[in-house]
């Protein structure tokens, strides 16, 4: 996917609420905290924000995860005016949105021009597994790694130091492989490569 799906379900979501007879609420539109674009929509009862914004998560053996979001809330601050000209009557806090539905587009990559690429959290994660992947078979210079067996008593050492560092009891001996190549001696595990000291 590219920005340009984003902006489809975007024009999608706002054209839902229109069609449904809201008008925008021009007066609440004003300023920004960040977010890409947003528009406010109201049917003189309540009033609804339809944004993208950028969002990041931290997820546990993965990384951050990171993209944009089509975000629809409705304003639940009873000081915002529907339809006011009062600038300090109508400022809507993007964080205090009530959330009615929630499109995540996380970041795949991107093509050398800079042009992004999105997709699923999945689709995401498959992305980033490859890319480590590639890399872990790359030394520093891009020469392919050479990978061997490990000796037992060092397996069992690497096995010790992955346990400490990630908080985790088992450790397969099939989901790590160790190489050496012109920087010295490497173990990987899970997507990560550590040389050893």
């Amino acid at each position: 996917m590219k920005f340009i799906d984003i902006n489809k379900t975007f024009t999608d979501r706002i054209n839902e609420y229109l069609s449904k007879g809201y008008t925008f609420n021009a007066s609440s539109m004003s300023g920004s905290q960040g977010e890409v674009a947003k528009v406010d929509l109201t049917n003189e009862t309540e009033i609804i924000r339809i944004l993208i914004r950028s969002f990041s998560e931290n997820e546990r053996h993965f990384g951050i995860n990171a993209g944009l979001e089509v975000f629809v809330g409705r304003v639940t601050d009873p000081d915002v005016r529907i339809n006011s000209d009062n600038y300090w009557a109508s400022t809507i806090w993007n964080d205090k949105l009530e959330e009615i539905s929630s499109d995540k587009f996380y970041a795949i990559g991107e093509n050398r021009y800079g042009e992004k690429f999105f997709g699923s959290k999945e689709e995401a994660r498959k992305a980033r597994d490859l890319h480590i992947s590639r890399l872990s078979n790359r030394d520093r210079d891009g020469q392919e790694k050479k990978t061997f067996e490990l000796p037992q008593q060092l397996m069992d050492a690497i096995k010790t130091r992955i346990r400490a560092k990630r908080g985790i009891r088992r450790v397969s001996n099939s989901d790590i492989t160790a190489g050496r190549d012109r920087n010295g001696y490497y173990y990987a595990y899970r997507g990560t490569a550590c040389y050893l000291h």
